[in-house]
């Protein structure tokens, strides 16, 4: 799970440096590009958040276990 979430905010991170670089002309063009990315990037906001939902659920099941 931990691998996945680096994974994801690598990821973002990319998608986010690209959409700095479409501050530049060709606003139609880039505009469409920056629709696009922001799509992916609530979609992988939505999994990341999954993931750490599970690590969480994980974590207490350790913890019960333990106990």
């Amino acid at each position: 799970i931990l691998k996945k979430i680096i994974e994801m905010k690598m990821v973002m991170g990319e998608v986010i440096k690209e959409g700095f670089s479409l501050l530049r002309p060709r606003a139609g063009d880039q505009l469409a590009k920056l629709k696009r990315n922001h799509a992916r990037t609530v979609e992988w906001l939505v999994e990341l958040a999954s993931l750490q939902t599970s690590i969480v659920t994980v974590v207490e099941a350790i913890e019960i276990i333990h106990k």
